[in-house]
């Protein structure tokens, strides 16, 4: 029996399917519509098509992986409703500091830092933790 592996991508405009023979490194691609208002649409019906269009059955598949962009998408575009965020006491900057993906393409004294998805006034702080094993800290 082979052995296949599905990856299934749904963004907000699009879904995305490769399903890749694992033995043979053969692959099919699959683009097609997603359904913002149900995701899983879209989801089931890449996986449809590219079953159909490989011939494979989905008894087949040995491993599936599923990603999504549509709350990345939502936070760059500014869509979706006023949110706040609660963190560990000394970490409410820290979206405000922001160094991680700063794009050093040009120089690093040009870029202008994006808006923040939660502003400060809207983070709050809490002075404990949980720990692995569910133990407050």
């Amino acid at each position: 029996m082979a052995n296949y592996a599905l990856a299934i991508d749904v963004g907000g405009t699009f879904t995305d399917v490769v399903l890749s023979n694992l033995d043979t490194g053969d692959f099919h691609l699959v683009k097609v519509p997603s359904t913002p208002s149900d995701p899983s649409m879209g989801f089931m019906e890449g996986l449809r098509k590219v079953l159909d269009k490989s011939g494979i059955h989905g008894s087949s598949l040995r491993r599936i992986f599923h990603g999504t962009t549509i709350a990345t998408n939502a936070i760059l575009e500014g869509k979706g409703t006023t949110v706040g965020l609660i963190v560990s006491d000394g970490f409410k900057y820290v979206l405000e500091i922001a160094r991680q993906g700063m794009p050093r393409l040009v120089s690093n004294h040009v870029w202008v830092k994006p808006e923040r998805p939660v502003p400060p006034e809207r983070i709050f702080e809490v002075a404990e933790r949980i720990e692995f094993t569910g133990e407050t800290v």
